[in-house]
């Protein structure tokens, strides 16, 4: 186990697998007793879910799949569960150094700060499924994609005034469509102040070099 939890304070339209840039898929042999909802095996397994801010915990994922490893966080070398007083979590991947969880009864996803010296709190509600979190990916990914094929250099950059609009529009929608996303002390809200500072240049948008 990566931590005792007990220690604490108390669209589509992309494919699963490595054979599609930048998405990774678990392994249905490895989750088909631990995951027992068809819907979070699907997404798990099938769609996959893409790279970049994310990174699949290596235990569960596909064979076939690259797999990028985390500096932030160690997602160890074994399939992770923890019991907490709401139900059995399941450790499935991590995201700009929070930990994520899959509630096993409900699909609920929950993040756990790796540096709690910096996020403080405990376990907390991140996404009210799967596919929320998937679809918050799958913009990511599109939005760094779009940088990658629209950057000419720095005689023209992609406007910084677009990745703010970017967020504003992301967070516009996730406040209508799932508001766990952007709920107090959650991730995303620590992630778009980021992003709307300027920290993610290199991947959202291209800073004019001087």
């Amino acid at each position: 186990m990566i931590f005792d939890m007990d220690d604490t304070d108390s669209e589509s339209g992309f494919g699963g697998g490595s054979g599609r840039t930048g998405f990774v898929r678990a392994s249905r042999t490895v989750l088909a007793d631990v995951v027992s909802r068809p819907d979070d095996l699907r997404v798990l397994c099938e769609a996959g879910l893409p790279q970049g801010p994310f990174q699949m915990a290596p235990p569960i994922a596909a064979d076939d799949c690259f797999v990028q490893q985390s500096s932030m966080v160690d997602l160890d070398d074994e399939v992770v569960t923890v019991e907490e007083e709401f139900g059995t979590l399941l450790l499935f991947g991590a995201v700009q150094g929070w930990y994520l969880f899959l509630h096993l009864g409900n699909g609920t996803v929950y993040a756990f700060p790796d540096e709690r010296a910096l996020f403080a709190g405990d376990i907390r509600p991140m996404h009210t499924d799967l596919s929320s979190l998937r679809r918050m990916l799958v913009l990511l990914h599109r939005k760094e994609r779009q940088v990658e094929r629209e950057g000419t250099g720095h005689d023209q950059p992609l406007s910084y005034s677009g990745v703010r609009r970017f967020a504003d529009e992301v967070e516009e929608e996730f406040h209508r469509v799932d508001p766990v996303a952007f709920s107090e002390g959650g991730p995303w809200n620590y992630f778009f102040s980021d992003l709307r500072d300027g920290l993610y240049g290199t991947y959202y948008y291209r800073p004019r070099r001087t």
